[in-house]
């Protein structure tokens, strides 16, 4: 099992959908990405820590909405938590809407196998997009230090601005 930090992708769905949802799964792993879902929770461990652990530091959580998981709780938790860090990958696994509170997330569609390669390549893109996103500390200290000099330097320009006015 991957280090919860190395998560590229914990996956949301309903267990009923188990078997549709696999070959998702193996699309995202073929495509080099470290994907978590609750296939993985280790025997003996506990599992709602587990879950909590992975979706809060998975870089995206992909929802797998379809009849059956638009009606279970933990699918809709997990899928708010994805939400508000702003790492929801929305995806419609039945020609569904989305349940009420993810209507304005732009979704892809898995309903149409005719599409589902173009679909999969967006949602790839996305998952690669977010697992990338984030600034690193060294870059934050860089930023930082960037904005401390050009401080210091309208500090120094707004004194010298106030002496040639002085004179």
């Amino acid at each position: 099992m991957p280090n919860s930090n190395d998560v590229h992708v914990f996956v949301s769905y309903a267990h009923a959908d188990r078997e549709r949802v696999k070959p998702i799964v193996d699309k995202l792993k073929a495509a080099d990405l470290s994907v978590w879902w609750d296939t993985e929770i280790e025997i003996g461990s506990r599992w709602r820590d587990t879950i909590q652990d992975r979706l809060e530091h998975a870089k995206s959580v992909c929802v797998i909405w379809s009849n059956n998981s638009t009606e279970r709780d933990f699918v809709l938790d997990e899928a708010q938590r994805g939400c508000k860090r702003g790492v929801l990958v929305p995806v419609l696994l039945d020609d569904i809407e989305p349940p009420l509170g993810f209507g304005q997330v732009q979704f892809a569609s898995l309903a149409y196998p005719a599409t589902f390669d173009e679909q999969m390549g967006r949602i790839i893109t996305r998952i690669r997009n977010l697992s990338k996103g984030g600034v690193k500390v060294e870059e934050w200290e860089s930023i930082d230090n960037q904005a401390r000099t050009t401080r210091y330097g309208a500090q120094e320009a707004e004194r010298f601005l106030q002496d040639v006015r002085a004179r």
